[in-house]
C-alpha cells in the first residue's frame, strides 16, 4: 500500500509537471505549480506518518499520528479550497455551465 501511494505520487507529479510545461498562460502555470507542490506534499503524508509511527513510543504513537494525519488533511483541504475557489482558480465564467433561464408562467393566461 505504501509503495502504491508513492507510485501514485510520482505519477501525479509527472502529470502536473507535463501540464505545467505545456501551458502557455502564466496564471494557469502558477495554478499547476501550486497544485503540484500542495498535493505532492499532501500525498507524502502517509509515508511520513508510517515513519513517524515506527519511531515513536507506543504510549504517544496514537495521539501523535492521528493529530498529524488530521492536521495534514485539514491543511490539504484548505489548500485545495484556496486553489479552486481563490484567485489562481482556472474555473471562470467561460468554462462553467450557465443556469437555464426560468420562464415564469402567469396564471392570467390560464384563466382566459
Amino acid at each position: 500500500s505504501l509503495i502504491l501511494k508513492i507510485f501514485v505520487f510520482c505519477w501525479f507529479a509527472f502529470q502536473v509537471k507535463t501540464s505545467y510545461e505545456d501551458e502557455l498562460h502564466e496564471k494557469k502555470r502558477r495554478f499547476y505549480k501550486y497544485l503540484g507542490i500542495g498535493v505532492g506534499t499532501w500525498a507524502i503524508n502517509i509515508p511520513v506518518t508510517v515513519i513517524l509511527a515506527f519511531s515513536l513510543n507506543p504510549w504517544w504513537r496514537y495521539k501523535v499520528v492521528v493529530g498529524v494525519d488530521i492536521a495534514t488533511r485539514f491543511l490539504g483541504l484548505c489548500l485545495l479550497s484556496q486553489l479552486l475557489c481563490g484567485p489562481l482558480s482556472p474555473i471562470s465564467a467561460e468554462n462553467t455551465f450557465r443556469l437555464a433561464e426560468t420562464h415564469e408562467v402567469s396564471f392570467t393566461s390560464f384563466n382566459q
